[in-house]
């Protein structure tokens, strides 16, 4: 094990110091003739607002030099040789740009470089991925993603009730707002998803789970969502990865006051303010839900604050921390033919910290420090009589480091490769008392860029105290039609699912349970192909095929002579399904959006279609924006999630959503704007299981009050 650990770490220098080895000044490449040399000024700026892009990167090509523009956008290159070269700017959030251009002393200066912003080119930057900024043109995997714009069109509250519209996503809710809620991507287990928030991994160690009810929406960015295994670039991802990218400062002063009230006793209060000042950003935002739920004892209330300070303390250097709480007590259930009520409370924090640099033309360098602490306690009690039955209470502390780099070989391919580390401190009755735990890992990305084709070769070693090691590769290809206006896209990857703790460690004799220390992960060999199109202006299209064979797939072993059961690596599974979407720009200021997907869930040992996996799922939207500030969307969500027949679930029937809301007054100095939404417009009785019914019609209405230099959005 120890030599396998030492071969993946020599592979990992010797890749540093070979793309070293490629930059060292040695061999930058052949420089044009001639001695004469000179400075070479320019100013980068947006093309429709003509304002500054601050901290571009430009770079000539044919010499491998870069420099970083200013806050003011402004660049230079000092004792630049007279020759022809190309010019290539990137900026995260704009197209990057190439020309040529001939530099000579009568070259006229400053030279003046205009980037689009890709709102107008509309391709979103994806992190996920390869754990790079990449157009979303050039990512070979599956990725899709909401933009804040649309999150704030939908009828919804945390990020479960946002994914709900994902197609080849399904989020499985017991009930509404503040109830427990956990993704499924591509027909795979809750517990094969990696949940992030700005790349913090969120899922327990003791369950493997991330329960998503609990992410406020009004700390999102943008939710990236990629279907089909992670582990090359995140590690324990064998279904899949949602990340949560939060907000950034805004350059502007702005604040904004949010009210809302429903029925059931359902409010939110939500303050929050951004901005800069003596060039350091922040931007906090203060949330408070309450609600009596739908269902008995299953009131809920919860506070979320997420706080976010940047500054540059370089050109080339920038600091960003970011810190986030919840704390939600209620969302319990009343079990009357058990005869027992359960309460939860759940309390979870992170902090994180981030140094960006550039400490050289080829090489950039990004530390990361975070921290993590979760804490749940559920509690039964006997109706009767009240009394406490059982609790049970998870307690994990998490402390990670990060360190990664970008090397640029030449203007085809980038190095992307870091180290990650994480050492966990837990306690639970799942456990059997207090553990420790940690992982460690290194992992690497090859990039080579062309105008029409991307190609991605990486993978990623894993070791982890509890379950040994896994080596994790991926290699993906995509191809674009530039004429057609259309992309092919091709991957195969191998993933996996780290068990959780307590299936290695819980017993419970008197109930039959034995714990497994010899359990080990799920292994996944997945292969994704797909196409989207916008050769027509007004839509887009979008289709994939996915096909995962998984192997040591736990499954509960029951011993009915012992009476015991416990978990074990004794199943072959094979999910294969497909995934359909379309986006269409209509007349009258409308636009459409449907989704499909289909997943065939085998058990390759018993020959039987696996239960309790979502087969069949459909979305639909309709929205509206007019100009004059108002806007209406309806969304339709079907799925079927296959239940066994004791599951009695209420499913394969659409629930609608239709939020409408409309900016009241908008001055220089800030905007007034109502909106109302109807949850289940069509009172429509709905649930993944009897047990937990999704509630039924009910309105909510929202006032927003926004402060800022523009006006609010």
């Amino acid at each position: 094990m120890a030599s396998t650990r030492r071969r993946g770490l020599a592979t990992f220098l010797c890749l540093v110091v070979v793309a070293a080895t490629f930059r060292s000044p040695s061999c930058e490449g052949p420089k044009p003739s001639g001695s004469e040399v000179g400075s070479l000024s320019g100013t980068v700026q947006e093309d429709r607002t003509r304002q500054p892009v601050p901290y571009a990167i430009v770079s000539i090509v044919e010499l491998r030099r870069r420099a970083v523009a200013d806050k003011d956008g402004r660049f230079t290159f000092q004792s630049l040789p007279f020759g022809r070269y190309t010019l290539f700017i990137d900026k995260t959030g704009y197209s990057p740009k190439s020309f040529p251009i001939d530099f000579t002393p009568q070259t006229l200066q400053p030279i003046v470089v205009s980037l689009a912003p890709l709102i107008y080119a509309a391709e979103p930057i994806i992190v996920t991925a390869s754990r790079k900024e990449q157009p979303a043109n050039q990512v070979p995997q599956n990725v899709t993603v909401l933009t804040r714009d649309e999150i704030e069109a939908l009828a919804a509250h945390n990020l479960a009730e946002a994914l709900n519209y994902v197609p080849g996503l399904a989020v499985q809710m017991n009930g509404g707002p503040g109830n427990v809620a956990y993704p499924m991507i591509q027909g795979s287990e809750y517990r094969h998803t990696l949940v992030l928030i700005d790349g913090i991994p969120i899922n327990t160690e003791t369950e493997g789970l991330a329960d998503i009810s609990q992410i406020a929406l009004e700390e999102i960015e943008r939710i990236e969502v990629q279907k089909g295994p992670g582990s090359s670039a995140w590690g324990s991802s064998l279904g899949g990865v949602i990340n949560v990218v939060t907000r950034a400062p805004s350059k502007e002063i702005r604040g904004d006051l949010r009210l809302s009230f429903g029925e059931r006793n359902t409010r939110k209060y939500c303050v929050g303010a951004s901005g800069t000042a003596a060039d350091v950003g922040y931007l906090f935002t203060l949330r408070r839900l309450e609600t009596d739920n739908f269902r008995p004892r299953n009131g809920y209330r919860a506070d979320n604050l997420f706080a976010k300070v940047g500054t540059r303390v370089s050109g080339t250097s920038k600091i960003t921390a970011s810190f986030g709480y919840n704390n939600g007590e209620g969302a319990g259930d009343e079990f009357i033919d058990l005869g027992y009520w359960r309460d939860q409370r759940r309390k979870n924090s992170y902090a994180t910290f981030h140094l960006e640099t550039i400490p050289t033309n080829w090489m950039d360098l990004r530390l990361s420090l975070q921290g993590i602490e979760q804490d749940l306690e559920s509690s039964f009690f006997q109706i009767d009589s009240g009394d406490l039955l059982s609790s049970i209470r998870l307690d994990e502390r998490t402390l990670g480091t990060g360190l990664q780099t970008l090397i640029v070989v030449d203007e085809l391919n980038t190095i992307t490769a870091g180290l990650d580390l994480f050492w966990s401190r837990l306690e639970s009755e799942s456990l059997g008392g207090k553990r420790e735990a940690n992982r460690k890992a290194i992992w690497f990305n090859n990039e080579t860029d062309t105008d029409n084709f991307t190609l991605i070769l990486g993978g990623r070693f894993d070791h982890a105290s509890a379950y040994g090691s896994q080596f994790s590769p991926n290699i993906g290809l995509v191809y674009r039609l530039l004429k057609w206006k259309t992309i092919l896209r091709a991957g195969l990857s191998r993933g996996f699912a780290a068990p959780p703790l307590s299936f290695k460690y819980y017993e419970n004799p008197r109930r039959g349970q034995l714990a497994n220390p010899e359990i080990r992960p799920e292994r996944v060999w997945s292969c994704q192909m797909g196409v989207e199109s916008g050769y027509l202006p007004w839509l887009w299209v979008k289709f994939g095929l996915h096909r995962s064979d998984v192997s040591d797939a736990i499954e509960t072993v029951i011993n009915k002579v012992k009476k015991t059961v416990r978990k074990e690596n004794v199943g072959r599974t094979r999910v294969q399904g497909g995934e359909i979407g379309l986006r269409a720009t209509l007349p009258l200021g409308l636009s459409l959006s449907a989704g499909g997907s289909f997943n065939h869930v085998k058990n390759l040992r018993t020959k039987r279609v696996i239960k309790g996996r979502p087969r069949t799922a459909c979305d639909l939207g309709l929205d509206y924006r007019s100009p004059v500030g108002f806007q209406a969307s309806l969304r339709g969500h079907y799925i079927w999630w296959n239940q066994p027949e004791g599951g009695k679930a209420k499913d394969r029937r659409f629930v609608w959503d239709l939020k409408v809301s409309q900016k009241l007054v908008k001055t220089k100095l800030g905007s007034f704007k109502g909106s109302l939404s109807i949850h289940n417009l069509f009172d429509t009785k709905s649930g993944w299981t009897y047990r937990y019914l999704l509630p039924r019609r009910w309105i909510e209405g929202e006032v927003t009050l926004s402060i800022g230099s523009k006006g609010g959005k």
